[in-house]
């Protein structure tokens, strides 16, 4: 189900915020566009807006007391830093 809910990020999927695929000449792979229809609690909303102007940088997203990284971010937090990732509702997230 998480896989199936953040197919958007899926390489031959994604578009940028103005609808561009990759093969798109003025394609900005700095965006993404969010699927309307995505199903999101207001904090997961919260992000994914952010995210969506701001592909190219690790957002860092406080939940609580705590930062989360969550899909690409996640991987990239896994990679280069050694943290653990969980799957959840919301996605890779760590």
């Amino acid at each position: 189900d998480v896989q199936r809910r953040f197919r958007f990020l899926d390489p031959a999927l994604v578009r940028d915020d103005r609808g561009r695929r990759p093969s798109h000449p003025e394609y900005d792979e700095r965006t993404c566009s969010i699927p309307a229809e995505l199903k999101l609690s207001a904090s997961q909303r919260q992000y994914w807006e952010i995210k969506s102007k701001y592909r190219d940088v690790v957002l860092f997203f406080k939940v609580g007391k705590f930062y989360e990284l969550y899909e690409d971010d996640a991987e990239i937090g896994c990679r280069e830093l050694d943290w653990k990732m969980t799957v959840s509702g919301v996605g890779h997230c760590r």
